[in-house]
């Protein structure tokens, strides 16, 4: 292949000449990768840090690391949005009698560890590479031994938490969704903004070989996110809530007494916060809802302090109106969510019914008992709690087929198995009556008053 093989790792980039490695910066790998020039990319895990590979359709790892999470880091470079390839191969490779393969082969029969790196597995799963360093660090003679109880305790683990589940939306806030419109500032006004003031222009050096980039304060950095997404392990897009963006910001000097007449209201102890300009218009009042209006608000404004009450009364009017939109949001948010636990009760319920059907095969000659209409009432009143409760709440609508791949499943398991599946389902039940009967119960009702705080600038 010559020079179409690369490599990439922490002390740089190389490209393969025929005889040996010619240095290469690491921009020049990843351009030339993504064009195409290079088709073989040898690398370290410094490739799972930052380096986007998405027009890469195979990867081959192989000395994988103790940790499953850093290798489904590595593929979560190659998998991802803007994917030009259907299916994209990922290849692991073990050095065989090692602890690293007996733990990964012990942890696929077990579960589907890449399906399992998010959701209740994942905790689970960062407890692997301490395990096998242990086990490492085990005497040859008692390794046997070791490896059964730490992989049986992690097996526990596993079995416990695909009991229990983890439902990642009862962990979730969400805040109601922003009014549509254009920003208040733009990434070329942010830039405009620092590199053209006074206070700290100076800082700022021209990067020298990418556009729109500059050094300040020893970092790389940019107001440009298509050059930050080009050159991720270079450059730092300096936006709102990064550390160093911040840090600039506290630099500039706050504006002295009132001369500008621009009125600043703040909701006191709000979360998120809330906070308004406005300024004098005409015989009213105007928002400032722009850097760009701010600035031209500063440099026309006359002095007018007596806004301040007329201020505080539109900012009380317009958050009382965005209260109201974030009380439906709410609303609208805990319907989808109720609607979506039903669903998850019935789902559960269909997959009891299954099972009920198929630990009664024995007392039907042909095998498999027939699924009918009353099928999951009648496994109701057979188990009782929690299902029961549960079919209260979800409500009717609980379809079974024999197509379905649960049913598949429990008419092929043993009977140990289904015993397992069914305590299984009974926790999932058992834990899904609490959530699902709050969402069910009406709200109840508060009422608060907003402190605010108004500054003249």
């Amino acid at each position: 292949y010559g020079r179409r093989i690369a490599c990439y790792s922490g002390r740089g980039g190389g490209r393969w000449n025929g005889r040996g490695w010619e240095a290469a910066g690491k921009e020049e790998i990843k351009q030339a990768f993504s064009a195409g020039e290079v088709q073989i990319l040898l690398g370290t895990d410094a490739m799972a840090e930052g380096l986007n590979l998405q027009n890469c359709g195979v990867e081959i790892n192989y000395d994988a690391p103790w940790n499953p999470m850093r290798l489904e880091q590595r593929i979560g470079r190659v998998d991802r949005i803007g994917q030009r390839f259907d299916e994209v191969w990922i290849w692991n490779y073990f050095l065989e009698g090692t602890i690293e393969a007996e733990v990964y082969r012990r942890l696929a029969a077990r579960i589907d560890w890449f399906k399992g790196v998010v959701g209740p597995l994942q905790p689970i799963l960062h407890q692997v590479g301490r395990t096998m360093q242990d086990l490492a660090l085990t005497p040859p003679a008692q390794r046997r031994a070791a490896m059964a109880e730490k992989m049986g305790r992690l097996e526990t683990e596993i079995d416990r938490a695909e009991r229990e589940g983890l439902d990642f939306e009862d962990h979730l806030v969400m805040d109601a969704p922003l009014a549509a419109g254009p920003p208040p500032v733009s990434f070329a006004e942010l830039e405009r903004f620092f590199v053209g003031s006074a206070a700290l222009g100076g800082k700022f050096r021209p990067h020298g070989e990418v556009e729109g980039a500059y050094f300040v304060y020893g970092e790389a950095v940019t107001f440009r996110p298509d050059a930050a997404d080009q050159h991720p392990e270079t450059l730092r897009l300096l936006t709102f809530g990064d550390s160093l963006f911040s840090a600039l910001l506290a630099e500039f000097p706050a504006p002295e007494g009132d001369r500008f007449g621009i009125a600043r209201v703040e909701a006191i102890g709000r979360a998120p916060p809330r906070a308004a300009w406005y300024r004098a218009a005409g015989d009213g009042l105007a928002a400032v809802e722009s850097l760009e209006a701010l600035r031209k608000a500063l440099h026309s404004q006359v002095r007018t302090p007596d806004i301040l009450s007329e201020a505080n009364g539109a900012f009380l009017s317009a958050l009382e109106s965005e209260t109201m939109r974030e009380a439906e949001a709410a609303g609208n948010r805990q319907k989808e969510r109720c609607s979506a636990l039903k669903s998850k009760g019935r789902r559960i319920l269909a997959k009891a019914a299954y099972i009920w059907l198929a630990r009664r095969a024995s007392l039907f000659e042909g095998g498999l008992p027939p699924m009918t209409s009353n099928t999951v009432r009648s496994m109701v009143q057979d188990e009782g709690y929690p299902f029961a409760p549960l079919a209260a709440l979800a409500g009717a609508g609980v379809s079974l087929s024999p197509d379905d791949p649960d049913w598949r499943r429990a008419a092929g398991a043993a009977a140990s198995s289904l015993e397992m599946l069914m305590r299984r389902l009974e926790s999932q039940a058992e834990a899904l009556l609490e959530p699902l009967a709050g969402m069910l119960s009406p709200p109840l009702e508060s009422a608060a008053e907003t402190a605010t705080e108004v500054t003249v600038l």
